[in-house]
């Protein structure tokens, strides 16, 4: 499955683009699990795992939450 990291900002939004307001997302890589994918993003984004899918870059830095293509979907992006 495909998995991207929705970019989060320090407050805990979700940080969308200016034009389409569709969210900032980064593509993760296609990966077997959820799992793998938190592990990968925390290496590519140098992040740590907090919780459920949600990576910080740091404490009121922000972050990310890695989600598949389907929950991605979800949230409005194309």
């Amino acid at each position: 499955m495909q998995y991207y990291a929705i970019q989060l900002s320090g407050d805990g939004g979700v940080v969308r683009h200016p034009e389409t307001e569709e969210p900032k997302a980064i593509e993760v890589g296609e990966l077997d699990d959820m799992q793998t994918a938190i592990d990968q993003a925390c290496q590519q984004l140098e992040c740590c795992h907090i919780f459920k899918g949600v990576i910080t870059r740091g404490n009121g830095l922000g972050g990310y939450l890695v989600a598949d293509a389907h929950e991605l979907a979800e949230m409005g992006v194309q």
